[in-house]
């Protein structure tokens, strides 16, 4: 499993959020100048690019990625370790809600048997802190309807929803 430094740009394209990725050189200025290029390139007709915060991130080329198989169910995507305990916290995934960008984090509360959602901002320092929202779901629901009800939990204000959940292979 390779692992890579990148520097992410988060922007507003003529009103819209939206991202942009490159390695990491080191360079600064480099960077900055490479990043700017990138959302350029995703744009090349936009009028308005405004930065709107960045970050640095270590990546894998797997980038922690669920395989789901056939009957999955969320409570199957939280990591358990070689004793048998079970870690609450799992990041499935990324998304733009009301302009700003989050990472979309399940949290397993097991006293209540229920997950919930939470998103926390991708942005240190931001003006936005963590989101949670009052929906618990089924531990038992199948991931492959997960995708669905989590666009419905999230609502209108959420935008380029990324998942990491793929079928194995």
């Amino acid at each position: 499993m390779t692992e890579s430094k990148v520097f992410i740009g988060f922007f507003l394209v003529d009103g819209q959020p939206d991202s942009a990725q490159v390695p990491l050189t080191g360079n600064g200025e480099r960077d900055r100048r490479t990043l700017a290029a990138a959302i350029r390139a995703r744009h090349p007709d936009a009028k308005d690019i405004i930065p709107n915060g960045t970050r640095f991130e270590t990546v894998t080329d797997e980038r922690g990625f669920i395989d789901s198989t056939p009957g999955m169910v969320l409570r199957n995507v939280f990591n358990v370790d070689a004793v048998g305990t079970i870690d609450p916290l799992r990041v499935v995934g990324r998304v733009f809600f009301s302009g700003a960008p989050y990472d979309v984090q399940l949290n397993l509360l097991r006293a209540q048997g229920v997950v919930v959602v939470t998103l926390k901002p991708r942005v240190t320092g931001a003006n936005h802190g963590s989101i949670r929202f009052s929906n618990q779901l089924n531990p038992q629901t199948l991931l492959e309807d997960f995708p669905r009800i989590l666009a419905e939990v999230l609502g209108r204000d959420a935008r380029n929803l990324e998942l990491d959940i793929r079928e194995k292979k």
